[in-house]
């Protein structure tokens, strides 16, 4: 089971896309550990997949926290999916979420819309 900590960036309706293009296989997004600092490079392409890497159960409950309603869609219109990230340095674990919209043919906008701690625990 997951469990949610202190949060790096929070999701927003007005956020503008970090990536927009046919592409984005040398897209990354970086922001800092909270425990060693060191910088972390989350590239784009991982985060194409809804949450495949999560369980039924932590997939409703990540949806809940970042306050996905019923249709489904991340605030700036796109498909959300979630990545599990790792520090490199520490081994810290934190939630990275993105909003991934097509709307042509492999044309992409991708707006990273939170970060936050990630914590797992035995059910």
């Amino acid at each position: 089971m997951i469990e949610f900590g202190a949060n790096i960036l929070e999701p927003a309706y007005e956020r503008k896309p970090h990536y927009i293009g046919c592409d984005p296989s040398t897209a990354y997004y970086s922001f800092n550990c909270l425990q060693c600092r060191q910088q972390i490079q989350v590239p784009l392409t991982t985060v194409s997949s809804l949450g495949e890497e999560f369980s039924v159960e932590d997939l409703k409950r990540i949806k809940e926290y970042f306050e996905i309603g019923i249709v489904g869609k991340s605030r700036d219109g796109g498909w959300p999916a979630f990545h599990r990230v790792i520090c490199a340095e520490c081994g810290y674990q934190y939630l990275f979420y993105v909003g991934v919209d097509e709307p042509s043919n492999s044309f992409y906008t991708i707006t990273v819309q939170g970060i936050c701690e990630l914590k797992m625990t035995q059910s």
